[in-house]
């Protein structure tokens, strides 16, 4: 395909992207968008591309839906940055201890490796106050915009490779499935009821905050590096206002220290945040 052609089609999805959520690009930089475009021409061939974008252009509610899923980088995994486990793991023990419910949310949850680790630790959490656990009332919600991947999280089968450094001890958690020849591990019905998933996009123009929120943990990783300066600064403004006063974010190194949240995060040490409310407390 000419220059011309692959920048036609990146002007088309660019319009479409603009149209499903309200802002340039959907907030995601040109040059990701471009190389999704450029990636998605070679997986799948410009005709099938193009059939694509008439679809999503005549009003195609899924082909607008599938679009926007190609244009999302959903990279996640099992204990991605392993320091922030222990982290969580003491800011649950204390909510368990004071008896009141915990509600954490993981913001780009992709296909649900980042939710299921939180509620293994509060999983873990749990055992330690066998006479508090039965009344502990804790709850994990997972959003993500890519549908596909939500369908995924949902089911909850993972590979081996899949569960990559998640320690053995919180693989005792899980439940072995599949055959011999491909074994997978399946999260159990009682973590199941503990854990829910939804679909939100983060960059959307008009945002609206879970009904679950405020939360004692957030975590969003892998999202802001791929978003424009002002759907950056929307999303830190929003989701610092669905922090608990004593809640905490965690994000992902690849994010960089989040300077831009300085009017609504204080950095907390080992890329996690507090409100700057709670930091100005005396």
């Amino acid at each position: 395909m000419s220059a011309a052609g692959l920048d036609l089609l990146i002007e088309r999805t660019s319009a479409q992207l603009r149209q499903i959520s309200g802002v340039a690009d959907a907030g995601i930089k040109p040059g990701v968008v471009a190389s999704r475009v450029a990636a998605e021409l070679l997986a799948r061939g410009e005709p099938s591309l193009s059939q694509l974008l008439d679809s999503a252009e005549g009003g195609d509610a899924t082909a607008k839906t599938e679009l926007r899923n190609l244009l999302t980088v959903n990279y996640s995994c099992f204990w991605r940055e392993p320091e922030h486990w222990p982290i969580l793991a003491e800011h649950l023990c204390l909510r368990i201890q004071s008896g009141a419910p915990l509600r954490m949310w993981s913001a780009a949850c992709a296909r649900g490796e980042e939710a299921w680790t939180m509620a293994l630790v509060a999983t873990e959490v749990a055992t330690r106050f066998p006479t508090l656990a039965p009344h502990w009332d804790w709850q994990v919600l997972g959003t993500d915009i890519d549908t596909t991947s939500l369908d995924a999280a949902q089911i909850a089968r993972y590979t081996l490779e899949e569960l990559g450094p998640l320690p053995p001890r919180m693989r005792t958690h899980l439940l072995p499935s599949g055959s011999d020849a491909a074994p997978r591990w399946a999260v159990p019905a009682a973590l199941r009821d503990h854990v829910h998933f939804r679909h939100l996009d983060l960059a959307q123009a008009q945002w609206q905050p879970p009904a679950e929120a405020p939360f004692d943990a957030i975590f969003l990783s892998n999202v802001l590096i791929y978003l424009d300066r002002v759907t950056q600064e929307r999303i830190l403004r929003n989701v610092a206002a669905c922090l608990r006063p004593d809640g905490i974010l965690f994000t992902s190194r690849i994010e960089g220290n989040l300077g831009l949240a300085s009017t609504h995060l204080k950095a907390a040490g080992s890329c996690t945040y507090i409100t700057a409310r709670t930091a100005r407390r005396p």
